[in-house]
This record gives structure tokens, sequence and C-alpha cells, in this order.
């Protein structure tokens, strides 16, 4: 009795790409993102006196942050004023200027 069941096809070529043709992933550029993934992100604020501290000491070393965290309330201000290192300022500070 046969089988009603359909035969496989077995493609006769192991990819579609030919030579010289770039994957559709490594086209994509920064220019190829939705607009709202391009956006600055939002305003970040922290109660950690760590987190501040640390991301000034990366901005007084060179450090390029987009999107330093700002302080939550002003007792966290005095706080990281407080552990700064003379001549250090606070990232948050530095950025917007």
């Amino acid at each position: 009795m046969p089988s009603e069941a359909p035969t496989p096809q077995t493609p006769t070529e192991t990819s579609r790409e030919t030579e010289g043709d770039e994957p559709d992933h490594a086209r994509s550029g920064p220019s190829e993102f939705p607009d709202h993934l391009q956006e600055r992100p939002g305003k970040r604020t922290s109660g950690s006196v760590e987190l501040l501290v640390i991301e000034a000491e990366l901005v007084a070393a060179g450090k390029d942050l987009d999107n330093p965290a700002q302080p939550a309330d002003a007792d966290v201000v005095n706080d990281v004023m407080a552990r700064l290192d003379e001549g250090v300022r606070p990232a948050w500070a530095v950025i917007d200027e």
C-alpha cells in the first residue's frame, strides 16, 4: 500500500546567497535604525553616591558618558561633592556644559 505522505523536496542549492553578496544583517547601519532608537535616552537619576562618584571619575579620566545620572536629591549632591577629589567635577555638571 503506497504512503499518502508527500515526498520531502531537497533543495539543489545550499545557499541562496551568491558570491559577493552581503547578507541583509551586514548592510544595516546606524542610519537604518528606527527614529525612536536614535533619540537621546531620557534623564537618569540615582541615589547611589558610589555610582555618581564613579561617573565623575570616568569623565575626569576622559571617558565620554552620553547620559550620566543626576543626583536624586540635595543630600546625595552633598555626599558626592564630599567624596570627589579636588578638581574632579560631577559628571552631570560636565556633560550639561
